[in-house]
């Protein structure tokens, strides 16, 4: 499921995005053969990268030869203890790159998110190649169709950059459709004291989403009393007739501790 990215002005694009320096560790997400690691080697104080496949081992060890501040753990990034990764590292600064398979995409997002809300170490943002199609809907403004319950997760944690579009044509081998590179700038405050507190949250946002046709009172009315619905919205400025797509992250927020105070 890997397609390897082998354009050079693209990489190192892709590192000037990240906003990686000398002050900052990289943590690489799926290195592949190692073509934008050998870049954030000179970029970043040093370069952590998460690689599952351990056919690639031999093919790395060639590639990072000269990279001396570069190390490979050879383990899947989803099933890793990260608070006991970046314990040795407390207090450094880390940004993410990862060319990710299509597949796990929302996964690793969702880990990063996490780990960012439960552990808060200093992780200030990721650079992500994805499917152009998600990209577009983690960085959707309400009112559009790709707008949903997973952009507000994102826009939540993060503001989110689509930085530029990567054509099939400099990977190998070329995948069918185009990808992006989005850049998530993690924000600094923490509106939940647990991920059990934001799964909450994120529930009611999935309700209101339940039907994207239907008005957010006859979505939410399974859970709570319509008049109930109809008070916090007006207490809101919301409109009645409103739909989910309507509505942006804060007044999602604003709904759901209005609705579960009562």
């Amino acid at each position: 499921g890997q397609n390897f990215l082998i354009d050079k002005n693209i990489l190192k694009k892709i590192v000037a995005t990240s906003g990686v320096t000398k002050d900052v560790i990289a943590l690489e997400i799926g290195p592949g053969v190692g073509s934008l690691t050998q870049f954030l080697s000179v970029a970043a104080k040093k370069v952590y990268c998460f690689e599952i496949d351990h056919k690639l081992e031999a093919l790395l060890e060639d590639t990072l030869e000269q990279c001396d501040n570069t190390t490979v753990i050879y383990a899947d990034f989803l099933k890793q203890d990260l608070s006991e990764w970046y314990a040795p590292l407390q207090g450094e600064e880390i940004k993410v790159i990862a060319n990710l398979p299509y597949y796990i995409t929302t996964p690793i997002i969702e880990k990063l998110i996490v780990w960012y809300v439960t552990d808060q170490p200093n992780l200030t943002s990721a650079t992500v190649m994805m499917q152009k199609e998600v990209a577009q809907r983690l960085a959707a403004s309400p009112n559009s169709k790709e707008y949903g319950s997973l952009s507000i997760f994102i826009q939540l944690f993060a503001d989110v950059k689509v930085a530029f579009t990567v054509p099939k044509t400099v990977f190998i081998p070329a995948p069918r459709i185009d990808s992006a590179i989005v850049q998530l700038t993690f924000k600094q405050d923490n509106r939940f004291e647990s991920y059990e507190a934001a799964e909450d949250f994120m529930q009611f946002v999935r309700s209101c989403f339940a039907t994207r046709r239907k008005t957010l009172v006859n979505n939410l009315k399974q859970t709570f009393e319509t008049t109930t619905i109809i008070e916090a919205l007006t207490a809101e400025n919301i409109k009645e007739q409103v739909r989910a797509e309507q509505l942006d992250v804060n007044q999602f927020m604003k709904l759901f501790e209005r609705l579960n105070s009562k």
